[in-house]
């Protein structure tokens, strides 16, 4: 079941990058965030508090948490992606979001007292490993901004405390709930700052943006975080080391739905990091064996 709860996060995460570029120019990209996470947040109210109403709302100190889950995971770490962007190549940009688990990794050992065994360092390494072969002939067209990569460099810092954070304080919510609700706060701190860096580009309502939105919205922001934040109620550092497969599934997706070539170092990189998830536990090998052997 965490095999298949990963994978499932896996694309749905890497999606989000697809249904982005269906954007061209309808809305500026901190806009289009806003809009995602309001959409997200809101129908997860409606759904929690209107139609299940047995949830109850968070209280005390769980507002707290929230707002910095709403932060780290939405308003921080996306927002500071999604504006550098534009002045980072995509190669350099995920192998600097390829840190990210070795990040996460130190936190946990600081945070939270975990230890960190052997096979987990060498699988995130063959995992990392994977990855460079995919962006490796990107890198040599590789251009940004110092601004721009110092920007992802903290976002991926930014994502990591909040994975990190999210395991340690346990909030004894449903996922739905804390997603909802952290969705609804970054939309409040986000906001303000998308009207002030529209770079004048107004909202204009069309096709390509109700589908960018609304898949970003929907399945990415509502079932990739619900994943997401279930998974790292388990093991932060686990859930991480799947980020290593997600830019991979990216370069897939964008195959199916965009065309865009698909090569034969792509396939070499998504085995090795499928061997790092393997090889760090991230992926059970007995369970995933016993699954398929009862089907």
């Amino acid at each position: 079941m965490d095999v298949l709860m990963g994978l499932l996060y896996v694309v749905l995460w890497s999606s989000a990058s697809v249904a982005a570029k269906f954007l061209r120019g309808d809305a500026a990209p901190l806009t289009a965030l806003v809009l995602r996470f309001a959409l997200a947040g809101g129908l997860l109210g409606i759904v929690n508090y209107g139609i299940l109403k047995q949830n109850r709302l968070p209280k005390g100190v769980e507002w707290r948490h929230l707002a910095i889950l709403g932060f780290c995971n939405s308003a921080g770490y996306l927002g500071l992606a999604w504006t550098a962007i534009p002045n980072i190549s995509v190669g350099l940009f995920n192998l600097v979001v390829a840190s990210g688990p070795f990040v996460v990794a130190l936190l946990s050992k600081v945070w939270l007292g975990r230890s960190i065994a052997g096979r987990e360092w060498l699988g995130m390494c063959i995992a990392a490993a994977g990855l460079l072969i995919v962006i490796g002939p990107s890198l040599g067209d590789a251009s940004a901004t110092p601004l721009a990569v110092g920007m992802v460099c903290l976002a991926v810092i930014i994502n990591s405390i909040g994975s990190v954070y999210a395991r340690r304080v346990q909030l004894q919510l449903s996922p739905f709930v804390i997603n909802g609700w952290q969705l609804l706060i970054a939309v409040v701190m986000l906001a303000p700052v998308a009207a002030l860096l529209n770079n004048g580009i107004a909202l204009r309502p069309s096709l390509n943006l109700v589908v960018a939105v609304g898949w970003s919205g929907l399945p990415v922001s509502i079932g990739a975080m619900a994943i997401w934040f279930t998974m790292v109620r388990k093991d932060a550092l686990r859930a991480s080391t799947w980020l290593f497969l997600t830019p991979v599934a990216g370069y897939g997706l964008a195959a199916l739905f965009l065309g865009e070539s698909v090569h034969l170092w792509d396939v070499m990189g998504a085995v090795f990091v499928m061997i790092g998830l393997a090889v760090s536990g991230t992926i059970d090998v007995r369970a995933a064996r016993a699954i398929l052997k009862q089907r």
